[in-house]
């Protein structure tokens, strides 16, 4: 019965904890400014949220450096602005973002 007890309790609050953590994530917020590569505003982005970030290294090549600057915007307003000016789109899994290159079809995020 208690063994019962106790797993009851467990599957409970695994449910009711797994929506809570990923609205946390959904609400995540970003300041970048300044000007940057494609790899030091992904760090920046990175180090802000705590998401994982996953990239073909020639999709990122590009070294020219643009100016940014949003002040506690959402992450994906954020990351669909920043990386369209990269020619990059982005998807969000769960807590890792991918990056690819912009192809016609990807527009968006």
């Amino acid at each position: 019965m208690k063994t019962k007890l106790f797993l009851t309790i467990c599957g409970l609050f695994l449910i009711l904890s797994c929506p809570l953590y990923s609205q946390h994530l959904d609400k995540a917020v970003c300041s970048v400014e300044g000007l940057f590569n494609t790899f030091e505003f992904l760090e920046v982005i990175k180090e802000q949220t705590g998401y994982r970030i996953a990239y073909k290294q020639s999709d990122l090549r590009d070294e020219k450096k643009v100016k940014l600057y949003y002040k506690n915007k959402p992450l994906d307003v954020v990351l669909k602005d920043a990386l369209a000016k990269y020619g990059l789109s982005f998807v969000i899994y769960g807590n890792q973002i991918i990056i690819k290159k912009e192809t016609p079809l990807s527009k968006g995020g």
